[in-house]
């Protein structure tokens, strides 16, 4: 979408969305049937599982994992790696 950056290395899924001023840092892998919100940020080497949505805003720190089927809500802050997939609110 507009404005959405998708960085060296990385790979993205099938009927994957990467929203408007998205921003996809190098060799992050998304899987597929995920979307990524407006202004989400997910640093470099980060992996994210298929069917997950990340939030307008939220902001996935550096060599995280987030397992399949979860959702991170706009604006939340993942410091850590999400092991058990679900409805992840807040930092």
């Amino acid at each position: 979408m507009h404005n959405a950056m998708v960085n060296a290395d990385a790979k993205i899924g099938k009927h994957t969305i990467i929203n408007t001023g998205a921003n996809v840092e190098h060799d992050v892998v998304v899987g597929n049937f995920c979307h990524i919100s407006i202004n989400a940020v997910i640093g470099g080497s980060t992996k994210i599982g298929n069917s997950c949505f990340i939030g307008g805003g939220a902001f996935i720190y550096n060599n995280i994992s987030i397992v399949n089927n979860t959702i991170i809500s706009a604006g939340a802050v993942v410091r850590k790696d999400v092991t058990e997939n679900g409805i992840y609110i807040g930092d």
